[in-house]
């Protein structure tokens, strides 16, 4: 006999919110330190694993390889694969890794528009339900040169949508028996 239970699947939520990127480049510094502003719009699978796409406008980078330090705006999206490391109403770190593109609006010199990866870790605080407030240091690798940038983030986060629920079905109970003896 089969007996439907109710099961809680954990909070599938959409997250959304505006951000604020300080960007430190390291190593080959193309471009001086710098400010970013940006958009996620999130996915929670189940309480631990989360899916995003973020997207961050590069404002007024200073490019200091070359003559006369022109500035370029820039762009960059990326997919990101968020693990909740605990599941706590008030605290939620977290860790990040990402794949994406970023494009330069008027790079000269060594810095070039191409892919990047991002690698991190942050949390949310919760202000009032639903709104949360982010924080994240990440570091992003540039493909096209290998440069480092070191990126600190902070943002509001709020979460919309509704405790999904599965039915999970009891398993059939079944019993051994001894095999049977043959004459």
């Amino acid at each position: 006999m089969l007996i439907p239970m109710v099961v809680n699947a954990g909070q599938k939520r959409f997250t959304t919110g505006p951000v604020v990127n300080r960007l430190e480049p390291i190593g080959k510094a193309l471009f001086d330190d710098g400010i970013s502003f940006g958009f996620r719009f999130g996915y929670n699978f189940d309480k631990h694993i989360a899916a995003e796409l973020s997207y961050d406008y590069l404002y007024n980078l200073s490019q200091d390889t070359v003559a006369g330090k022109p500035t370029t705006n820039g762009h960059q999206l990326m997919a990101n694969f968020l693990y909740n490391v605990k599941d706590d109403r008030g605290f939620i770190p977290y860790m990040t890794f990402g794949l994406g593109v970023e494009k330069y609006d008027n790079s000269r010199g060594s810095l070039r528009s191409g892919g990047i990866a991002g690698v991190g870790l942050g949390a949310h605080f919760l202000l009032m339900e639903p709104v949360s407030l982010r924080f994240e240091v990440k570091d992003i690798v540039r493909f096209s040169d290998v440069g480092h940038t070191f990126v600190w983030t902070l943002g509001l986060e709020y979460a919309f949508g509704k405790m999904e629920r599965y039915v999970e079905e009891e398993p059939l109970p079944f019993t051994l028996y001894p095999p049977r003896k043959t004459p």
